[in-house]
């Protein structure tokens, strides 16, 4: 799908009003920026591996949303083996989720550390023996949640086993408000249950043949998990701190360390055959989750970072609270608040008169009440469909290609409506903030206006519809299907 990302309208300074803009409405839905969160929800999620507690720097970790301690392992008994991490300071760690809100969770598994999850996985004694010793471990310790890192399944039988512990899981955390992550390679399967039991699924979007980490990389792997039917509001993008040599793969050095050697420029990604991600590919990739309305970027790992201002953690903390992440989150709540207005006046259009009645009131108020809303939030608020009612709302290319996509995405995803595809950020011909979110028929009741004519539309209210739109398309949907797209554009000068 064509696109102009977000970040490459943008240079310093130019937007600093949007920021005051958004950061000034005292609204429901739009996250201030402070320490530990990031605008709009989203995660900046590192991992602290045992063997870097001695150089651990919260400082630096008080950029991110979640640090996940790396690792313990399963038992052959359905318990958790933590002896690698003796010394991990639990209480350091406790103070900075306190201080600056970091949330923080456990890694279970890992490469080398996966050994027994098989077995655990698909006995259910010790599966419930797992999510018990998991409950009384984020007791103890004031965990967030858990992060799953099986590597790797090696069947069938382990990939629907998976699916079962990741719902036991879910089942003991979920009440007390911790979250479940599962970590996964960009070929790894994840089956329906697991999807659905998993909060985050985070994407080991690197260690890949050759240039180990390419954005062509990300992306392919992106899309495979979408048509796995991965929602992107549960996908969280990998991203590597190391690099990685094209032929001798056991050469990954650090980014600090390719620093110091070499000192590459920022838009450099490799040296001497070792291929990395450099700050320009970071914010590259950082923006790329951002405006595709995925959960967040991960880091492997918070250790392997420069200090200072030459810092990729850095780089992704200015993307994630730049204006473009505001306008995200305030583009969920405007277009939500027009959902509401609108569904609200149609409602009441319906109980006063049916769907002819409400035939009268689109025709009459629906574009003034948009107009309002988006005219009360210094934006323009519009429905743009490819098969527009009123031709005002006519999609363009751009558009039509959105709804496709979104269509596609929905049809793959594991959760059925209410819950429908993540918004996504575009940039219009002058460089502008566009978001647009899908709108999903979702209530039969939609029905009875965009449904077939002659079977969920009654006769009078095809004539009321023909009366008025002569030139209509909005018709042949069914529940599920994406009508359209909320559009919000963002002005450019204050």
């Amino acid at each position: 799908m064509d696109r102009i990302p977000v970040s490459r309208a943008y240079r310093s300074g130019r937007f600093a009003w949007l920021l005051l803009m958004l950061g000034s409405l005292a609204v429901r839905g739009l996250t201030q920026v402070t320490s530990g969160t990031a605008a709009g929800g989203f995660r900046i999620v590192g991992y602290l591996p045992d063997y870097r507690a001695g150089d651990f720097d919260a400082v630096a970790a008080s950029r991110l949303t979640d640090l996940i301690v790396f690792s313990c392992e399963p038992t052959a008994e359905g318990g958790l083996d933590g002896s690698r991490l003796n010394g991990i300071s639990w209480l350091e760690l406790q103070a900075l989720r306190e201080r600056e809100k970091v949330r923080l969770l456990l890694a279970v598994g890992g490469w080398g550390r996966s050994r027994h999850f098989g077995k655990v996985s698909t006995t259910p004694a010790l599966r419930r023996a797992f999510a018990a010793a998991a409950l009384k471990g984020c007791d103890e310790l004031k965990l967030d949640g858990l992060d799953l890192d099986w590597e790797h399944p090696a069947n069938a039988e382990e990939e629907e086993g998976y699916g079962l512990l990741l719902e036991e899981l879910r089942a003991v955390l979920a009440p007390g408000g911790r979250i479940v992550s599962v970590t996964v390679a960009g070929w790894q399967k994840l089956t329906p249950l697991a999807i659905r039991s998993a909060d985050l699924v985070q994407l080991m979007a690197y260690d890949q043949p050759g240039a180990h980490s390419t954005f062509e990389g990300a992306r392919a792997d992106v899309e495979k998990l979408l048509k796995m039917g991965v929602p992107r509001a549960k996908l969280v993008l990998g991203l590597p701190f190391y690099g990685r040599h094209r032929t001798a793969r056991d050469r990954t050095p650090t980014y600090r360390e390719i620093l110091e050697r070499s000192s590459p420029g920022p838009e450099i990604n490799e040296v001497d055959g070792v291929y990395f991600n450099g700050p320009v590919m970071i914010a590259r990739k950082t923006a790329y989750a951002r405006d595709e309305g995925m959960a967040g970027v991960m880091i492997w790992e918070v250790g392997q970072d420069a200090p200072g201002e030459r810092a990729l953690l850095r780089v992704i903390r200015q993307q994630a609270e730049g204006p473009a992440a505001l306008a995200m989150s305030a583009g969920r709540r405007i277009s939500s608040q027009g959902f509401q207005t609108l569904s609200g006046e149609l409602m009441r259009a319906m109980a006063n008169g049916g769907p002819t009645n409400a035939i009268a009131f689109c025709s009459t108020r629906a574009l003034e009440v948009t107009q309002t809303v988006g005219g009360s939030n210094r934006v323009e608020l519009r429905r743009v469909s490819h098969a527009p009612r009123n031709p005002a709302n006519a999609a363009n290319e751009l558009e039509r290609r959105l709804i496709a996509h979104f269509q596609a995405e929905l049809q793959a995803m594991t959760h059925p409506p209410p819950w429908v595809p993540a918004p996504v950020l575009r940039t219009n011909a002058t460089g502008g903030i566009v978001f647009y979110a899908p709108i999903v028929l979702s209530n039969p009741l939609c029905l009875q206006c965009h449904g077939t004519p002659g079977r969920e539309i009654a006769p009078a209210t095809q004539a009321a519809i023909a009366g008025r739109y002569p030139a209509d398309r909005a018709t042949g949907f069914r529940v599920g299907d994406v009508r359209g797209l909320w559009r919000v554009d963002f002005p450019k000068e204050p």
